[in-house]
């Protein structure tokens, strides 16, 4: 439906790509962005540094602005090493335009220490204990384990077992990674059920959760996810150990 007259592609890019040096000493780098749809207003716009969304997955809404263009400038902090920076705009069909990369070099006169910070999750025993699991606590703890003797004082770990595992608890955990910096690696490992509701929409276990209507005291996968967005940390992981 889309693909009717007056459908259009919008278009965004950096104006001062051609005056922005691939090496780079600053941490920081400013970027002038321009964007316009000849049909359609703007919905939306947002920047990616090595496919990392900056202003989250939803980006930043323009609209209210109620305009066809974009004109803008903003300042981002710089990877240590190599930077794909991208832009796009999405117009209120949903329709977003083509990403350009802009590539540079970030080379800091200190080298920045890189820090891990591991996110365990597992649950093996719940309120309804016919449920229960065997392994999903254990897997989580050794890999933690694992972690610790691999990386030492560059991983700091937080884990949620069994009881601790509620909706609120693990929404919490996000004020944690909030504090990562942008060359940081965080990984969250998830272990136990994985429920579908009548409406096929997936959540996840938690202690507390109604195994016949998961909706009731389940976390949905939105919130799990949410752990990783939006936040410093460019690199991301996360492992599900669960059904459907």
């Amino acid at each position: 439906t889309q693909f009717r007259d007056g459908y259009s592609v919008p278009e965004a890019d950096f104006v001062n790509r051609d005056n922005i040096d691939y090496e780079q000493k600053a941490g920081t780098l400013r970027l002038h962005i321009k964007g316009i749809d000849s049909t359609y207003k703007l919905d939306r716009f947002n920047v990616w540094v090595n496919e990392s969304p900056l202003f989250g997955q939803r980006g930043i809404s323009i609209k209210k602005k109620n305009s066809n263009s974009i004109d803008t400038t903003i300042t981002i902090q710089l990877s240590q090493g190599e930077n794909r920076i991208e832009t796009s705009i999405t117009n209120v069909n949903g329709t977003e335009s083509y990403r350009m990369p802009l590539y540079v070099n970030y080379t800091p006169a200190v080298k920045q220490k890189e820090m891990i910070r591991f996110i365990g999750i597992g649950i093996d025993q719940f309120k309804e204990s016919n449920y229960n699991l065997q392994y999903s606590s254990k897997d989580i703890r050794d890999l933690a384990i694992k972690l610790k003797e691999r990386y030492k004082d560059s991983i700091t770990i937080d884990t949620l077992f069994n009881k601790e595992v509620t909706a609120e608890k693990v929404k919490a955990l996000k004020e944690k990674l909030q504090q990562t910096t942008v060359n940081d690696k965080v990984i969250v490992s998830y272990s136990g059920h994985g429920l579908l509701s009548k409406d096929y929409d997936y959540y996840l276990s938690t202690y507390s959760v109604n195994f016949n209507k998961p909706e009731e005291n389940g976390l949905p996968y939105d919130e799990l996810e949410n752990l990783l967005d939006g936040i410093p940390a460019r690199k991301k992981l996360m492992f599900i150990d669960a059904c459907h």
